[in-house]
């Protein structure tokens, strides 16, 4: 039995009103229910009152089939068809025994998108022999029925479309699908639950023969068992009176039908396998019987009792529907066994073990996210497609080869039910061989992705169609979410004197090996090299598929591998932060300073990883040594040099006094005998500037800046004394200017670093992707409209608020996230809340998205709320404006499908080539540059001179870049790559032309042929030729062969 609490009380919320909104959206409306009704009745009137001619003969010729104008909806071939044996040959039309209309409307369960009416039609037994069930004869009259109906309802019913649809779980049991408009009725066939007793459709009975289904070459298969044939004709049989009987006990309970209809939308958005309508409701109708739900309980009581009893459900669980019982037993199709009262039925077969394992997950977070409004969409409502559910996918071809193996067909009769029958088999040989390195995982079957990626169950075509023959090759996606030890070097098995070294050995084709570890420890273990490395899981994918299938591997491949070219050498990142921990204590340390230092604050990039340029300055390209500065030789460029930016805090004095100038002069001043201690007592080199000291320590430059809590106290003294003497605005605005500025660099950008640098601790993922997010957006030309700190709260928005959603575990799915975020998020009318702290509760996020409703006139089109600034406008004030927005959504969207197709298509996408590639179509005007004078193209030549303090953070290009925004920048938009700087491209902002004449429009404009202003591309272009100088190389329209040196 399963132990859960029983939940809060829920009445009346918010959130279960915004629920029952969605719910009601997915109902079907009384007027279209009654039209689908009406035409299920006629239906039922022509079945019942048809006599017709023609509908019989040798159930094995079907040559009168064709004259009716219909097809037999099975694959089976003429040799299938004489092998199989029964007393009742012949086949004729008899009136069905009776018709069940299964109304799903009725007890409101139904999905307005879903068929939701069904016939289930009852063949009279005279038809059938009592050992029909062996070797599909009852699958093949049971299809000679259903043509009928088919031929029947298409005469005598006007204006209906007609197909077959069949589940792709079951090849043999068809239905007939009935069209007449948007009215949809399915019709399946029974023999009803009497017809074979329900013992011979145990798992342990053989009713198939592999013989039968593949030929001679299988028949040392033909003893075997064939238990999900069994299950499924069982199923059959009994389809009817268990559909009733769900029904019939959810009648009259409403609050029930709301969480049922509820839950089945859950499982279908999360796209949980396993998790059918028909386990849902019998589930619930278990959780009735057995005193843990009850009709007085709110819905989302009763859908938070489900989910508890979901995330506690266990391997090896058996119940039944009537409740709890002591000598039920379990079935061995499946971990899990939920009985129908028939105690022939197990309607949880679905659920395998994989799928179980990602129940539990997706119970547990959609528990920790029930009463916050803001994931009731997500939760009942957005359907989460496979290629967005886990963070590693690979694609593996099962050729016809494959499909052939005598392993496949037992308990097998199509194509598809051995794809099913290897998937099957191979998923527990990578249970076994990869069950430490994966938390869940699942496989998809490419044939079943629809044009929006979800998956479809089944197949459907015309009755008047032969049906389409079966594929003899597919294309399986695995999807991986892995654990910690899913790039470790080594597979553990048992100690060395364990009775289980045996199999382990067998498993692993006696490749496996005795190693003692440092704990003393003796085991046996599997070696796939000396270092954890990311093509580990893809050497024992091949390694099992080889061995045990002799699938080459060049049939698998991995499509969400993330290039190296895309991401930061991970020693130059530890060679930076080991340099900064000597920096930390070098301050410390430094004896003879007028005041000693209490804290230093890491605030670059660098230091968290999260720049995808190494801070490493090894190298230069020569100069001249004057005093401890390299000064560049006039005709050679240095290579740029970035420094690592630190803050410090010094020990509290009261002797700084009250002047600005006064505080800057002191300030200078220990910067130089900051300097002058480093290089004394340290030996180490610095340099004192005006604003900061420079330090440099194993080939890594800092930029060691004082936070001044003096200066501060004295800005927000100042701000407070005008304020209180009713200062006019124009006197106000600058002191707050001054106080904010200081407040953003030394106090938020400080805290938010930190919180950043705990992010990229905890989750090494979060540095890769701001890297590869910085590398994209330049790419695209972005670089100079996207803050850092905006870009890293973009990513860590993902990784925040991990009780409610999955925390990506590999670059790819950490990048598909963010760029989804940033194309769905509706920037117009919500803010984007990263809760950092994790310290926001439901209260104080909806404070705040009301107060940016009441602010979001004077708010900048993209808000990022964080802890440090709950406004959401620190930075991105200036950018991105709506325009840069909307080509970020847009560049977003083209490489989100770029990376989703290259999961399921045939042939792999070369990934870093469509990320990286650089476009200028889009500008209206190029400035190609002198590489020979762009810092970060110039090539590194030689060894720095011994005590020599190199040019640092010196880049002419974005040094253009911001001198023409200063003259230009209400003219033109100029893009720039910062990481590979070759051209900038211009874009003229259209809004400035067709304007009126005025004089405050007339800098940059002219007047054209009607008189409007426009803007005055000549002079816009003189402007920026003066201020490139020699840096630039020319000047051309992008698609046009003029170009102006």
């Amino acid at each position: 039995s399963i132990q859960m609490d029983a939940g809060p009380e829920t009445s009346g919320s918010a959130f279960m009103l915004q629920c029952q909104q969605l719910l009601e959206e997915t109902r079907v409306d009384k007027e279209r229910r009654k039209r689908v009704i009406g035409l299920a009745n006629q239906i039922v009137e022509a079945l019942n009152r048809a006599a017709p001619k023609g509908h019989k003969g040798n159930y094995r010729k079907r040559a009168w089939l064709k004259k009716l104008g219909v097809t037999f909806p099975l694959l089976l071939s003429e040799e299938q068809m004489e092998k199989q044996v029964t007393a009742v040959e012949e086949y004729a039309w008899i009136k069905p025994t009776k018709i069940d209309i299964i109304d799903d409307s009725t007890v409101r369960v139904e999905d307005a998108a879903e068929v939701f009416v069904r016939l289930v039609v009852t063949m009279d037994t005279k038809l059938l022999d009592t050992r029909d069930f062996l070797n599909g004869v009852y699958h093949a009259k049971r299809a000679l029925m259903l043509s009928s109906c088919a031929a029947i309802v298409k005469s005598e019913v006007a204006g209906v479309d007609l197909k077959f649809v069949c589940e792709r779980g079951d090849s043999m049991l068809p239905v007939l699908r009935v069209c007449h408009g948007e009215n949809v009725v399915d019709i399946s066939i029974t023999s009803g639950a009497e017809w074979i007793k329900a013992v011979r459709f145990t798992p342990a009975i053989g009713n198939i023969r592999a013989s039968w289904a593949h030929g001679e070459k299988a028949q040392s298969k033909d003893s075997s068992p064939s238990p999900l044939f069994n299950h499924s004709l069982a199923l059959s049989m009994h389809e009817s009176s268990l559909l009733l009987s769900l029904q019939q006990q959810l009648l009259h309970r409403p609050k029930l039908q709301d969480a049922v209809a509820l839950l089945q939308r859950w499982a279908k958005t999360r796209r949980i396998s396993g998790l059918s309508p028909l386990f849902i409701r019998g589930w619930m109708i278990h959780l009735l019987n057995a005193s843990k739900v009850n009709e007085k309980k709110d819905m989302m009581t009763t859908v938070t009792a489900f989910l508890q009893s979901m995330a506690n459900l266990v391997s090896g669980t058996v119940a039944s529907m009537e409740g709890e019982g002591e000598t039920l037993t379990a079935s061995t199709l499946g971990p899990i066994t939920l009985w129908d009262e028939s105690k022939s039925i197990n309607v949880a077969v679905g659920i395998t073990e994989r799928a179980l394992e990602r129940i539990h997950v997706e119970a547990n977070l959609s528990l920790a996210s029930i009463g916050d409004l803001s994931t009731a969409s997500t939760l009942f409502y957005d359907r989460l497609p496979f290629v967005r559910v886990f963070d590693h996918y690979l694609q593996l071809t099962v050729s016809a080869a494959t499909l052939a193996s005598i392993d496949l067909v037992t308990d097998t009769v199509s194509e598809r039910d051995k794809l099913n029958s290897f998937i099957r088999q191979l998923a527990a040989q990578i249970e076994q061989g990869m069950g430490e390195r994966i938390e869940y995982w699942d496989v998809a079957v490419i044939d079943d992705f629809d044009k929006d990626l979800f998956e479809s169950s089944h197949d459907e075509w015309a009755v008047s169609s032969e049906r389409p023959v079966e594929k003899k090759e597919y294309r399986i996606v695995l999807g991986f979410n892995p654990s910690q030890q899913w790039n470790s070097p080594l597979t553990i098995g048992p100690t060395a004197n364990s009775p289980e070294v045996a199999a382990f050995s067998a498993f692993w084709k006696g490749k496996a090996h005795i190693r003692k570890f440092n704990d003393n420890r003796i085991c046996m273990t599997m070696g796939w090299g000396e270092t954890a490395s990311e093509s580990t899981p893809l050497k024992i994918l091949s390694f099992i598929l080889n061995e045990y299938w002799s699938i080459p591997p060049a049939s698998l491949c991995w499509r969400t591998s993330i290039d190296k070219e895309l991401r930061a050498t991970k020693s130059n990142y530890e060679r930076t932060t080991k340099a900064f921990s000597k920096l930390s204590e070098m301050l410390r340390g430094v004896k003879g300073l007028p005041l000693s230092v209490t804290n230093v604050h890491g605030v670059s990039p660098y230091l968290r990883g999260t720049e995808p340029d190494a801070a490493l300055v090894a190298e230069t390209r020569g100069g001249a040594l004057k005093g401890p500065s390299l000064v560049p030789m006039e005709d050679r460029l240095p290579v740029f040099k970035p420094s690592v930016y630190v803050q410090i805090k010094l020990e509290h004095s009261g002797k700084w006094g009250e002047d600005d100038k006064a505080i800057e002069a002191l300030t200078t001043a220990f910067y130089v005998k900051l300097a002058e201690g480093l290089k004394e007592q340290l030996s180490v080199l610095a340099v004192p500037t005006k604003h900061d000291c420079r330090v440099f320590i194993d080939e890594v430059v800092f930029r060691v800046e004082v936070m001044n809590g003096k200066q501060h106290a004295m800005m927000r003294k100042r701000v407070e004394t005008l304020k209180n003497a009713g200062a006019s605005r124009a006197n106000l605005q600058p002191a707050q200017h001054r106080l904010e500025a200081f407040e953003t660099k030394f106090v938020r950008e400080q805290q938010l670093s930190s919180s950043l640098h705990g992010l990229a601790a905890a989750y090494p993922v979060y540095s890769q992707c701001v890297q590869m997010m910085k590398k994209w957006i330049g790419s695209n030309h972005l670089s100079s409209f996207l803050n850092d700190y905006a870009i890293e709260l973009l990513v860590a928005s993902q990784f925040t608020d991990k009780t409610k959603k999955t925390i990506p575990r590999s670059l790819w799915h950490a990048f598909t996230r963010v760029l989804t975020l940033i194309t769905t998020h509706n920037w117009a009318l919500k803010p984007l809340i990263v809760d950092l702290a994790s310290e926001w509760n439901d209260e104080k996020k909806a404070r705040i998205e009301s107060s940016f409703v009441s602010l979001r006139p004077v708010l900048p089109p993209m808000v990022i709320v964080c802890n440090e600034d709950e406004k959401g406008c620190v930075w991105t004030r200036e950018n991105p404006d709506p325009v840069i927005l909307r080509r970020l959504i847009c560049l977003a969207a083209q490489a989100l499908s770029v990376l989703i197709e290259n999961v399921h298509s045939e042939k792999p996408v070369d990934v870093t080539r469509v990320l990286c590639r650089e476009s200028f179509k889009p500008f209206d005007i190029v400035l190609d540059l002198v590489s020979p004078l762009v810092s970060r193209l110039c090539e590194s030549r030689g060894r720095p001179w011994k005590g020599s303090m190199p040019v640092i953070d010196w880049d002419p290009v974005e040094d253009l870049v911001a001198e023409c925004n200063a003259h230009f920048g209400h003219l033109a938009y100029f893009f720039l790559n910062r990481y590979r700087p070759v051209s900038i491209g211009v874009k003229f902002k259209p809004h400035e032309d067709g304007l009126a004449v005025s004089l405050t429009r007339c800098g940059g404009h002219k007047r054209d042929a009607t008189g409007k202003l426009v803007v005055n591309r000549e002079e816009v272009m003189e402007g920026i030729k003066i201020m490139a100088g020699p840096l630039l190389a020319k000047i051309f329209v992008p698609g046009s062969n003029t170009k102006e040196e």
